[in-house]
């Protein structure tokens, strides 16, 4: 009878862990088409220093 019920733990939890794969996935693929490509842009979203000095604006006075 323990046998049964601890095999029956380990299929819900597989189950849990294939929902949390599939959604993981489906999350970085929306986020993939969610984000374009800024040129100067690193990977985490932030500005390259070097590019920022070149596409400031002139401050108006």
């Amino acid at each position: 009878m323990g046998k049964m019920f601890f095999n029956i733990l380990a299929t819900f939890a597989e189950f849990e862990v294939d929902l949390l794969r599939m959604r993981t996935r489906e999350g970085m693929a929306v986020a993939r088409t969610r984000t374009a490509h800024v040129p100067g842009s690193m990977s985490d979203g932030h500005q390259h220093p070097y590019w920022t000095i070149f596409t400031q604006k002139e401050p108006e006075v």
